[in-house]
């Protein structure tokens, strides 16, 4: 049985990486006007023009570093898993992150939007991009070995 420092020497880094780009891409359509950015700058109670000031403009480049940082750790932990699963292939890396997705990111969102007494809205926009960018990475790093 493969142990966990196996599990990771055997992350495909090269594949986690396109796996994170590949995220971001689903989350810059997922938080964009054509899907869901209207809405969720409303269920956060934000104004459309949040994001336009000089600060916030400047914070920038280090919330998306952070944030992509974050997708590469959720893409090793998906590659440690499939390694761990001894599967390979794209099913079963879409049906592992869908798994990861659901059941663990989804449900420790609920528990936080529960006690912050946020919208069923704001998690449903939140929790599906969190599903979604699990499918996407599980099914690059299932179907891309080391």
């Amino acid at each position: 049985m493969l142990d966990f420092l196996q599990a990771f020497s055997d992350v495909n880094a090269l594949a986690v990486f396109v796996g994170a780009i590949a995220a971001f891409a689903v989350g810059a359509l997922w938080y964009s006007p054509m899907l869901f950015s209207n809405a969720w700058i409303k269920e956060l109670g934000l104004k459309k023009d949040f994001m336009s000031g000089d600060k916030a403009k400047a914070d920038m480049p280090k919330v998306f570093a952070t944030d992509f940082a974050l997708t590469v750790v959720l893409g090793i932990g998906i590659a440690m898993l499939l390694n761990l699963l001894f599967v390979r292939g794209l099913w079963n890396g879409v049906a592992l992150g869908a798994f990861v997705g659901l059941f663990y990111s989804s449900v420790t969102t609920a528990i936080n939007y529960t006690f912050e007494k946020r919208s069923l809205k704001l998690f449903a926009i939140n929790a599906g991009y969190a599903v979604a960018m699990c499918v996407v990475i599980g099914g690059i790093v299932g179907v891309w070995p080391k």
